[in-house]
């Protein structure tokens, strides 16, 4: 058993730990309400991996994050049998379920609440995302899940995602042109390639996409920093 009270080397990675949490209207994060779920049986047999503040992290909740995760590295190219990617995907699939449970308890303790027809409208984006009720049914029975298991994981994304805006005011993060401008004379000056160099014109929209990314994620990895100074959180495996 381990008290772990910071994880600078968790954060640095945080990308992928709390991914899903900003882009949680997006199609694909479909895939994350999914891993996050089982029945109810397996939850109340499954031994603890962590504990959040006194709240177990069940094994099953981690086997499906890492899973999950493995997925990620395998579609960037990494070797799902490299014992180093296996530790890595361990190590980040786990903190990815304190990560999370870290900000859903910080949203509920700052009184934040997420409304029946806002979980509702979410449900509706999946729906639509899939392309019929009968097919998220069956998409949902193949993940051992429940219309209720889905809507209770949406719930939790929403109240991240409020508590992301109203702690660190997230959406009101921007870009100036002159990060643009500076970003794009950065990459073309330090180019090895023989191609030519796209106008700056042609790529500001993605290099202004990377900068905010960048920008958020620092903000996120210093509020999750210090709600890990301020948890009590054992690591159990």
């Amino acid at each position: 058993m381990n008290e772990v009270t910071t994880e600078t080397k968790a954060n640095n990675n945080a990308g992928l730990m709390i991914f899903g949490i900003l882009a949680i209207l997006a199609i694909a994060a479909i895939g994350a309400y999914f891993y996050m779920n089982t029945d109810a049986t397996m939850e109340e047999t499954s031994p603890a991996v962590a504990r959040v503040n006194g709240e177990e992290i069940s094994q099953g909740e981690y086997e499906r994050s890492v899973t999950q995760i493995t997925g990620v590295y395998a579609t960037q190219g990494a070797d799902p049998s490299d014992p180093n990617v296996i530790a890595a995907v361990k190590e980040q699939a786990l903190n990815t379920l304190i990560n999370r449970r870290l900000m859903a308890s910080a949203a509920m303790d700052a009184n934040i609440s997420v409304d029946d027809s806002e979980v509702e409208a979410e449900y509706q984006t999946v729906v639509t995302s899939l392309g019929s009720e009968e097919a998220l049914a069956t998409a949902l029975s193949e993940n051992n899940m429940d219309e209720s298991n889905l809507r209770s994981e949406i719930r939790t994304d929403l109240l991240i995602n409020k508590y992301l805006e109203t702690k660190l005011g997230i959406s009101s993060i921007a870009v100036t042109d002159e990060e643009i401008e500076t970003a794009y004379e950065t990459a073309a000056s330090s180019s090895v390639s023989t191609e030519e160099i796209p106008a700056l014109a042609d790529v500001r929209d993605l290099i202004s996409n990377q900068l905010l990314s960048e920008k958020q994620q620092v903000a996120i990895n210093a509020e999750l920093e210090r709600l890990r100074q301020e948890a009590s959180i054992e690591v159990l495996i």
